[in-house]
């Protein structure tokens, strides 16, 4: 079953891609001291796409976190299985 992430994420491809497909015409695009001149399909599945890698990055940086304490915790869970098992031989 794919979760609700994954089908939103499909939508808004899909409504891109039409998007896209619809508006094919030229357009002018002016960013700091670049212009640029393309079809306004390609400008707009660029810019999504960048989007969607940026937000991916930073998916990704939580991910890694969560991951970090994951580990934390597992190690401090088997220190204190050692402490139980210690303090049940001396008890």
């Amino acid at each position: 079953m794919l979760h609700r992430g994954y089908i939103i994420t499909i939508i808004i491809l899909i409504l891109a891609l039409i998007f896209a497909i619809q508006n094919t015409g030229p357009i002018s695009l002016k960013f700091l001291v670049w212009d640029f001149t393309n079809s306004q399909a390609l400008i707009t599945l660029i810019i999504l796409l960048l989007g969607f890698i940026a937000g991916w990055l930073f998916a990704m940086k939580n991910i890694w976190k969560k991951n970090q304490q994951i580990k934390s915790l597992n190690k401090q869970v088997d220190e204190l299985k050692k402490n139980i098992a210690a303090a049940k031989k001396d008890f």
